[in-house]
């Protein structure tokens, strides 16, 4: 008899992940009194269907999750699930 799994469902589309992960993100950042303006920037490239330039301006935000509380940590599944690892490659510029 298998264990019991921890499952996570997370539906929307890829637009509206991001957009949910970019206020929680801008919400840690204004909670310490830092600008917050990710989700006007996620907004806009979404818009332009530039999904690349959208992951890449998240993951590089994502660091603030550091300092999010732990239970506001399941936020990190949204990244999880909207990333396809073997297709996004961020290049240094």
């Amino acid at each position: 008899m298998p264990g019991p799994t921890n499952t996570l469902l997370i539906e929307g589309s890829f637009e509206e992940l991001a957009e949910e992960l970019a206020q929680y993100i801008d919400g840690i950042k204004k909670s310490q009194g830092e600008e917050a303006s990710l989700e006007s920037e996620i907004t806009s490239l979404s818009e332009q269907g530039q999904k690349d330039e959208v992951l890449k301006k998240i993951v590089t935000a994502s660091a603030i999750l550091n300092a999010a509380p732990e239970k506001g940590k399941n936020a990190v599944g949204l990244v999880e699930a909207s990333i396809d690892a073997d297709n996004f490659n961020v290049q240094n510029s």
